[in-house]
């Protein structure tokens, strides 16, 4: 789960740096909400001051796939220099997915953590 693997890292952000939440689909769904809203009681029980931002790829089916990966890039792209995130969460088997077919150059160095996603994934063809 999510939440153990945050707390076992160590990850400590501090208030200039968000916690960037990318969910694969619309977060207002009952198990990305529930899963989000867990993260973040736990994430605030630990003495978490981090502002957390959400994001939504917006994925609606598989055979949209090929636009993913500009997807995930795009949502990155967001959150460069300053507003670099201290960690990011992965929602879903297709921002996992996404995420993993990046280049390392877009990917960078930020911890990640994935939810609701297999171990096992496909990398997009570009």
């Amino acid at each position: 789960m999510v939440i153990s693997l945050l707390f076992t890292c160590q990850v400590h952000a501090d208030e200039n740096n968000p916690i960037l939440i990318i969910s694969s689909y619309n977060p207002d769904t009952r198990n990305t909400t529930q899963n989000i809203s867990e993260f973040m009681e736990e994430y605030k029980k630990h003495g978490g001051n981090s502002p957390v931002v959400i994001e939504n790829m917006n994925c609606k089916s598989f055979s949209e796939s090929p636009l993913w990966e500009r997807r995930m890039a795009e949502l990155l792209a967001k959150y460069q220099g300053d507003k670099s995130p201290a960690l990011i969460v992965l929602i879903g088997q297709e921002a996992w997915a996404a995420y993993l077919s990046l280049p390392d150059s877009i990917r960078g160095n930020t911890p990640v953590v994935s939810a609701l996603s297999s171990r096992n994934a496909i990398l997009l063809p570009g």
